[in-house]
C-alpha cells in the first residue's frame, strides 16, 4: 500500500483586478494485501492514478464583486480489484491486470456579490464532462452470471459519456451587528467511486469510474446556519443544520467476493439505491484575552437504501456525534 503526490503551481498577477494561479498535480494510489500459508500465496491489489490541470481566475470587475472562474482536466486510469495466486513453482491463471481508463473535465463560474451592507449573494454554476474510454472489454452477463458475449473497445474507443450542470447558490443577511442567517444549494455530480466489500474482513477498497452499468452519484444539499456574537464580540458562536440526499449509490451485492471480478468487469458485482444524510454542528470560539480557542460539536446521520440489500429495507450507514476542542495559549 503506498500512496504517490507531485504538483507544480505558478501564480501570476495580471493587475490589481485578475489573479491566476495553475497548477500540474500527479497523483497515485496503490493499495495490497497479501497472504501465505504453508505454500500457497495470494495478494489482492487495486490502485487509481491521475493526472491533473487546472487553471483558476480571480477577477474583481468592481468593489463589490468577486469573479471566480477557471477549468481543469484529469485522466484516470483505474486498477479494480486483481487477484494474484501460486502454490509452490505454479502460477494460477486469474487473468492478466485489467486497467480502466477515463477522462473528466469541467469549467467553472462564480460571483461573490455584496448587494447591500446586509445582504450578500454568492452563486455560480460548474459544467462538467466524463467519459470512460478504451482498451475495455465489456462481459455481457445472463441470469446465471456467466459470460454470454463481450464487446471490445479499442483504445481511446467511447465506452460511456456524462455531462451535467452543477448550480450552487449561498447568501448571508445580517439581522444586526452581531447575527446574520446563512442558506445555501448545492448540486453536485460524482464520476468516480469507491466500492467495499462487506463480505469479507479484508480491506478491499475499490475505486471504479462511471460507466454505462455505474450512473454518476448526484447529491442535492441544503444547509442554513444562525451566527451570533457576544460580549462586544469576544465569542463567536453558531448553529448549523443540513440536509442532504443522494441518488445513484453504488455498493457490492450480497456475498460478493474479490474473486468474482476476475475475467468480469467489476461493476456486474454491483446494485444501486440511494441515500440521504442530516446533521447539525454546534460552535463557540473565543477570539480575544489571554486565553482563547475554540469548541466544536457535530451530530451527523447517513442512511441508505438499496432495492437488492437488506431486503430492500432502509439501513443506517452512519451515525457520529463529537466534541473537537482547540486552546491556544498566548506567545511571549
Amino acid at each position: 500500500m503506498g500512496n504517490a503526490t507531485a504538483s507544480l503551481r505558478w501564480n501570476h498577477l495580471f493587475s490589481d483586478r485578475m489573479f491566476v494561479n495553475t497548477s500540474l498535480i500527479f497523483t497515485d494510489y496503490n493499495f495490497s494485501f497479501g497472504a501465505e500459508q504453508q505454500q500457497f500465496e495470494f495478494k489482492i491489489f487495486s490502485g487509481v492514478r491521475d493526472y491533473n490541470a487546472k487553471i483558476d481566475f480571480n477577477y474583481y470587475p468592481v468593489i463589490t464583486h468577486n469573479v471566480k472562474f477557471g477549468a481543469n482536466y484529469v485522466f484516470h486510469r483505474f486498477t479494480p480489484t486483481g487477484v494474484q495466486a501460486r502454490s509452490g513453482d505454479v502460477d494460477f491463471d486469474l487473468g492478466g491486470v485489467v486497467r480502466l481508463y477515463s477522462h473528466e473535465g469541467a469549467a467553472y463560474i462564480n460571483d461573490d456579490w455584496d448587494v447591500s451592507d446586509k445582504f450578500s449573494l454568492s452563486a455560480g454554476a460548474r459544467y462538467s464532462v466524463f467519459e470512460q474510454v478504451g482498451p475495455f472489454d465489456r462481459y455481457i452477463k445472463n441470469e446465471d452470471n456467466e459470460t454470454i458475449d463481450t464487446i471490445h473497445y479499442s483504445t481511446n474507443e467511447k465506452v460511456a459519456f456524462y455531462h451535467h450542470v452543477e448550480p450552487r447558490v449561498s447568501t448571508k443577511y445580517s439581522l444586526n451587528k452581531t447575527s446574520s442567517l446563512k442558506a445555501s444549494f448545492t448540486q453536485n455530480y460524482q464520476y468516480v467511486h469507491m466500492a467495499s466489500l462487506s463480505s469479507t474482513s479484508l480491506p478491499t477498497d475499490v475505486w471504479v469510474p462511471s460507466s454505462t452499468r455505474v450512473k454518476p452519484q448526484f447529491s442535492t444539499q441544503y444547509a442554513l446556519g444562525f451566527f451570533k456574537n457576544l460580549k462586544d464580540n469576544l465569542y463567536e458562536t453558531s448553529v448549523e443544520v443540513y440536509y442532504k440526499d443522494m441518488r445513484n449509490q453504488i455498493e457490492y451485492k450480497e456475498g460478493a467476493q474479490p474473486d468474482e471480478d476476475v475475467n468480469n468487469n467489476s461493476d456486474n458485482n454491483f446494485v444501486f439505491g440511494r441515500g440521504w444524510s442530516y446533521g447539525a454542528e454546534f460552535f463557540i470560539k473565543k477570539t480575544q484575552g489571554k486565553f482563547n480557542g475554540w469548541v466544536g460539536y457535530t451530530w451527523s446521520k447517513t442512511e441508505r437504501k438499496f432495492p437488492d440489500i437488506n431486503k430492500g429495507e432502509v439501513f443506517r450507514q452512519n451515525m457520529t456525534g463529537g466534541t473537537m476542542f482547540l486552546l491556544l495559549l498566548p506567545t511571549t
